[in-house]
């Protein structure tokens, strides 16, 4: 799954993933950052993030704990600059995973 930063938002900024599914943060303009450090989000099953820097630059993340996780961008955390990833177990091999996100 793909996120871009569009102007001060990350697009999309909620999602639906499966342990095991790799997100991608791209950002093409402007300094900005993913935050969702346990220092920041104390409830993060884990924590993932990158420092502030002027575009461009990409940052991946497998996501293996189920849960929810926040994040924001340091510098326009203020005008809502954030987001959720809901990461869901995996589903047993005879679910298919749609199947498996809607019983969950």
């Amino acid at each position: 799954m793909l996120f871009r930063s569009v102007g001060n938002a990350f697009s999309p900024s909620n999602l639906t993933i499966t342990v095991g599914d790799d997100v991608t943060w791209i950002n093409t303009a402007g300094n900005h950052n993913v935050n969702g450090t346990q220092v920041t989000y104390p409830a993060n099953p884990d924590y993932f993030g990158n420092g502030v820097a002027p575009a461009p630059w990409t940052l991946q993340h497998t996501f293996t704990i189920p849960g929810t996780y926040n994040y924001r961008c340091d510098p326009h955390v203020g005008i809502g600059m954030i987001g959720t990833i809901v990461v869901t177990p995996t589903c047993p091999v005879e679910i298919r995973r749609a199947s498996c996100r809607e019983r969950v």
